[in-house]
């Protein structure tokens, strides 16, 4: 009979969640559920998806996951042996590679360039997930944005062809969910991109919101976009707490026609300071209602050129470093040129992210450590370093570094700021084994 591992602590935080104890739950279940509170324990699924009922949630709300790692390796063989080719439009259109990722995360892919410079190359529908992509070269390519051909939607991605550092290996560009591209090579070289698309944020929400009805969600659709997002959120607020614009003007201070303004889309009619006064009556963060910062072109892009890149070259700790393309709509998605120069024989353990970050090697060779161990690496070798794992390079080569929000969002970032007592509320809510009522068999921990 198949069986499920329980993790102890998610049982636990249902438990809590539902307020049911745990002798409740054994005498609805039908069993003892001493023992999974205790530890994880291994069960039959029948009696998991009895428990699950019970606590209204999925048995995977229960299952234990498996540990994430510090860090994960893979030699240029290891990326080589995940080659699979891509038809599109007729013809051999890409290959793709895979860098490696824990279970259930999202990985960087290297993709070959295959379509012809003489061939306008198949279009593809875009995806929710936002993306960050590189030009590794040899040769220029192609970009295609969008049906209709204009300077925006169709130039070339140039690669480090110059005698410029050829560590700063090429344009880079972040696209947003959605948005239309596909390549071909503008010569007759061959040409590879490096490309991360990762998971959205609207991903959860979406999942959610697929189980409406129709009129529900063009209902939230039409509200969210019938103005500025900041006016839209705030008559949101505005809505639930039963408030209008004369009764929020009224309570607040603020002059009815410049919150009449706000409301109507004019998101410089209040300041910063009457925000936060809108935020306190209306119990809401008020940084929703600034106006979003924005660098995108008409279609949705942000392109960094070479040229741009090797502007922004810096020393930082150890490396030297360049900037990729970035979108503050996107602070999630980050990319950068690593130069590593340093002895072999220094062990600095310097870099460490809040987020998952992965690595690919470009060129040289070097010594990767972090507190676990070490590992030497060479071009074409990959690497993902867990969130607030300490690491650092030696020896002398160069890497492309990519992250997103796995590890700490800035929306989780979000959370944090707004937490009462967040350092003490992160360490009860890690792994916590604490009940909101005394165990019956020794009481809370």
């Amino acid at each position: 009979m198949q069986t499920v591992t329980i993790d102890s602590v998610k049982l636990l935080h249902w438990l809590n969640a539902r307020k049911i104890t745990p002798p409740m739950a054994s005498e609805r279940a039908g069993f003892t559920v001493d023992a999974l509170v205790d530890g994880n324990t291994d069960i039959a699924r029948p009696k998991v998806e009895r428990l699950a009922e019970i606590l209204n949630v999925s048995v995977e709300h229960l299952a234990l996951r498996e540990p994430t790692p510090a860090v994960i390796y893979a030699s240029k063989q290891d990326v080589a042996a995940t080659k699979r080719p891509i038809n599109r439009g007729g013809i051999h259109f890409y290959n793709y590679y895979t860098l490696p990722s824990p279970k259930g995360q999202i990985s960087p892919v290297l993709i070959d360039i295959l379509c012809p410079k003489d061939r306008m190359p198949t279009q593809n529908n875009g995806h929710l997930e936002p993306a960050i992509t590189i030009n590794l070269g040899p040769g220029n390519i192609n970009g295609l944005w969008g049906a209709e051909i204009n300077p925006h939607t169709w130039h070339v991605l140039h690669a480090c062809r110059d005698g410029g550092p050829s560590w700063v290996m090429g344009d880079s560009y972040v696209e947003p969910a959605f948005c239309p591209h596909t390549y071909s090579r503008a010569s007759d070289e061959p040409a590879q991109i490096l490309s991360y698309t990762v998971k959205s944020n609207l991903e959860s929400f979406l999942a959610g919101a697929n189980g409406w009805a129709g009129d529900r969600f063009e209902g939230m659709v039409e509200r969210v976009a019938a103005a500025a997002f900041p006016a839209a959120i705030l008559k949101s607020y505005m809505e639930r707490h039963g408030y209008d614009a004369t009764s929020l003007a009224a309570a607040s201070g603020i002059s009815g026609n410049a919150l009449t303004a706000f409301l109507e889309g004019d998101e410089e009619s209040l300041a910063v300071a009457e925000l936060k006064t809108l935020g306190r009556i209306l119990a809401m963060d008020y940084r929703l209602l600034l106006k979003p910062i924005t660098n995108h072109d008409p279609v949705g892009k942000t392109l960094c050129t070479i040229a741009e890149s090797r502007a922004s070259i810096r020393r930082f700790k150890s490396y030297t470093v360049a900037s990729m393309s970035a979108a503050p709509s996107l602070p999630d998605l980050t990319g950068l040129f690593m130069k590593v120069d340093t002895s072999a024989t220094e062990r600095a353990l310097d870099l460490n992210d809040h987020s998952a970050s992965h690595y690919y090697t470009t060129g040289g060779a070097m010594i990767f450590r972090w507190a676990g161990g070490e590992q030497t690496i060479e071009a074409g070798d990959a690497l993902w370093v867990g969130p607030y794992v300490r690491h650092g390079f030696s020896g002398n080569g160069s890497l492309i570094k990519m992250g997103n929000g796995e590890g700490t969002t800035y929306l989780d970032q979000f959370e944090m700021s707004n937490s009462y007592q967040l350092a003490d509320t992160l360490r009860r809510g890690w792994r916590d084994r604490q009940t909101w009522t005394p165990l019956h068999h020794g009481g809370a921990k």
